[in-house]
């Protein structure tokens, strides 16, 4: 099956990166796509530089595609453990594509990258204006979840008491807020202790 689906992915290769360089005869738009699509069949193949400048060529080609083209270069230089560059790229796809489809998924994912970059409250700051401006994202959900992780991972037992909370008040009946109940138990206790045993002093 893996033989047979290379197979078929090459083939699609093949004539999506023909398509993209065939002279400007071909709508833009045809092109552009076609870029994008030769980035997917790198992508799958875990091929990312190839990806990486498919995915650029695309938005150079057709603007209109270019906050999908956007996230996906911004994708590959997460996998290539480039965060700085990837929290950039998602910049530009904030800016240039403020009613794109995946702002959402940009500003979760700029947050996944501050916490690889160990930049907590970058992090946060990011996870913040998703839960604010998007609460009704799946990816909301998540956020508010990773702020309060946040919070407890640096200590912040307060911050990260109240966010708990706010996750099992604004998602009841979620997963989320299942794990925020457990995880607050957590977090209570362990802030009980560093009362009693001094630790804030």
């Amino acid at each position: 099956v893996s033989a047979h689906l290379t197979n078929h992915v090459r083939a699609a290769l093949t004539w999506f990166v023909r398509c993209a360089e065939t002279n400007a005869a071909i709508d833009a738009s045809v092109r552009g796509d076609a870029c994008n699509r030769a980035g997917d069949c790198y992508f799958y193949a875990r091929r990312f530089d190839e990806a990486r400048a498919q995915y650029a060529k695309a938005v150079s080609i057709e603007p209109s595609y270019g906050d999908y083209s956007l996230f996906q270069e911004a994708f590959v230089k997460g996998l290539q453990r480039d965060y700085t560059g990837k929290i950039e790229t998602l910049n530009i796809l904030l800016s240039k594509y403020p009613s794109s489809q995946y702002i959402d998924d940009a500003l979760y994912e700029q947050g996944r990258a501050f916490v690889q970059m160990e930049q907590a409250d970058n992090a946060i700051g990011r996870y913040k204006i998703l839960v604010e401006k998007w609460p009704e994202s799946q990816l909301a959900r998540k956020a508010a979840s990773e702020i309060a992780l946040l919070y407890y991972q640096n200590d912040k037992f307060n911050e990260a008491i109240a966010a708990y909370k706010k996750v099992i008040a604004d998602y009841p009946g979620s997963e989320e807020a299942r794990m925020a109940q457990r995880d607050l138990k957590s977090v209570s206790y362990t802030h009980l202790r560093a009362h009693e045993t001094g630790a804030y002093l």
